[in-house]
């Protein structure tokens, strides 16, 4: 994909300088380590806050409904 050059960017030469030395830091950045348990915890609860805000009345529930436990496949 073509991109243009950053040639006469204003502050292109000091953001090069300033992502060096952050590359070549030896302290890395405390908040640069993401797990993905804590990347599955953030998406599950922004998914019920927007299900929430979407519709404040429902009580989201994940269990199966007991009410459906003796339907045959056949009938659905």
């Amino acid at each position: 994909m073509w991109c243009p050059s950053h040639c006469g960017i204003c502050g292109n030469k000091r953001a090069d300088i300033l992502a060096k030395l952050a590359a070549s830091s030896i302290i890395p950045c405390q908040f640069a380590v993401m797990t993905k348990s804590w990347l599955l915890a953030k998406a599950w609860s922004e998914f019920l806050a927007h299900w929430k805000n979407e519709l404040p009345l429902a009580n989201p529930s994940f269990k199966f409904p007991s009410h459906l436990c003796g339907v045959d496949w056949a009938d659905t």
